[in-house]
């Protein structure tokens, strides 16, 4: 197959076929790029065009489904049937299901649709990486998911019953198959997201997220450059400097040659790069949705004007944090308020983290890397909390016990971040196994040393958390 040739899998346009031979970039990622690149060109447009204003809102939501519609049908033609069908069943089951359990259902039913879907990539397309439907579905079942809890609380629980968050984004009414559909189809969101909830994505199309002045947010010019810069740069390292240090080799013969040093030094370095593929599709999808005029998110506590409303990552908590906490949550970060939103706060205490991972582990597929990534990280985040809880007391009270604790947490959160990482490249079961093993699964092991030794948590504590 010749390079930028697609597989029989992709349905997408062929219409750039020959470029995509030509310049050596698969057709998918070059559909994709030229997908974002127009939306965010059209969102510009959207938000000159068609202010925000309740006014203007049917307008606003014809054109994101048109618009919409039209680009997931250029990057993925037919498949796009698989959110229509999956928006209809959420939409039928808030109408039909018992009130009391909807939500429950909901959760069952759309999660279960987009297994089904990563089943079935699996069965005809696998490991092979091209771009399909199951990336908009995983964002579509994330949004119709926490629009069925929002829903349920604004509709069945009682006020009293709900916590801060859950009051402000409770949904009182059932959206109209318009903005159902619009919040579905919205053209600066539905390729590559992120995630953004019912309650601001009304607030952003009726105009209703306005400043303290009682106007409409524009994002200011150097927030723009800041974002557009790291998006740039972050296309020359995945383009650039990535390639140099391939993960591939994980399972050859190349990475035995060295020792097991020199495997964590160089896993360190390769994960790490892999993880600016990331950043720049979602640093993208930022900019697109800023163009649109979706951005405002409040204000700060020292009252300056907040533009992350749909940020999905913290590059310097990912980068530079000294816990598993701060790393954990500057990554996809509209994911993790999914899970804490329709899971965390949901479940029993006891077992509320297990879950979190078990769902996110059934949300991104069925490849054996992803569980046991999961599950590392799971046992590294326990850990991470014992080892705080136990041991950071004895430090903090001197300056210098402090930095030297501040060290020692970067050092090992940076190893923790690549080597519970690592399956995501590998992916197969035993392979994954065989790197971990050509480690000595030395950090496991320390995992659940610590998780045996150290105290847990007392009654209090335990209270405390909920």
């Amino acid at each position: 197959m010749a390079e930028g040739q697609p597989s029989d899998f992709y349905s997408g346009s062929q219409l750039l076929l020959p470029l995509a031979v030509k310049v050596g970039v698969p057709i998918d990622q070059l559909n994709f790029l030229l997908g974002q690149v127009i939306s965010l060109i059209i969102g510009y447009g959207f938000r000159k065009i068609l202010p925000a204003s309740r006014d203007s809102a049917t307008s606003r939501h014809i054109a994101e489904v048109v618009i919409g519609g039209l680009l997931t049908y250029f990057c993925f033609s037919y498949q796009i049937l698989h959110l229509v069908a999956q928006g209809a069943l959420c939409y039928l089951i808030l109408i039909l299901a018992p009130k009391q359990h909807m939500h429950v259902i909901c959760m069952v039913v759309i999660l279960g649709y987009l297994a089904v879907l990563h089943i079935y990539r699996m069965t005809y397309a696998y490991m092979i990486w091209e771009m399909d439907i199951s990336g908009p579905v995983m964002i579509s079942t994330q949004k119709l998911t926490s629009l069925a809890f929002s829903y349920h609380d604004g509709t069945v629980k009682k006020e009293e019953s709900l916590s801060k968050d859950q009051k402000e984004e409770a949904i009182r009414r059932l959206p109209s198959i318009l903005e159902f559909s619009s919040y579905i189809l919205s053209f600066h969101l539905v390729l590559v997201g992120p995630m953004c909830l019912y309650h601001d994505y009304i607030a952003f199309i009726e105009g209703d997220n306005k400043t303290r002045e009682g106007i409409v947010a524009e994002m200011p010019s150097d927030v723009w450059l800041n974002k557009t810069l790291i998006t740039l740069a972050c296309f020359f390292v995945m383009m650039v400097i990535l390639p140099i240090f391939p993960t591939d080799i994980f399972t050859e013969d190349e990475f035995l040659g060295y020792n097991v040093v020199g495997r964590m030094f160089y896993m360190l370095v390769s994960v790490s790069l892999v993880r600016y593929k990331y950043y720049f599709a979602w640093y993208l999808g930022e900019l697109v949705n800023n163009a649109a005029g979706l951005a405002f998110n409040g204000y700060d506590q020292h009252g300056n004007k907040q533009w992350d409303l749909v940020n999905n990552v913290i590059i310097w908590d990912v980068e530079c944090g000294n816990s598993m906490r701060l790393m954990v949550n500057g990554w996809n970060t509209k994911t993790a308020l999914w899970l804490r939103r329709v899971v965390y706060e949901r479940v029993s205490p006891a077992y509320n983290t297990w879950m979190v991972y078990l769902v996110t582990s059934i949300w991104h597929g069925f490849y054996p890397g992803y569980y046991l990534a999961f599950f590392t990280a799971a046992l590294f985040t326990l850990t991470a909390r014992s080892v705080r809880r136990n041991c950071r007391s004895f430090f903090i009270s001197n300056t210098y016990l402090a930095f030297f604790y501040d060290c020692i947490t970067f050092t090992f959160t940076r190893f923790c971040n690549v080597y519970m990482a690592m399956p995501f490249t590998v992916l197969k079961f035993v392979p994954t196994l065989g790197v971990y093993m050509t480690l000595y699964f030395w950090l496991h092991i320390l995992s659940i040393l610590g998780l045996v030794i150290l105290p847990g948590k007392t009654r209090q504590q335990a209270q405390k958390q909920t």
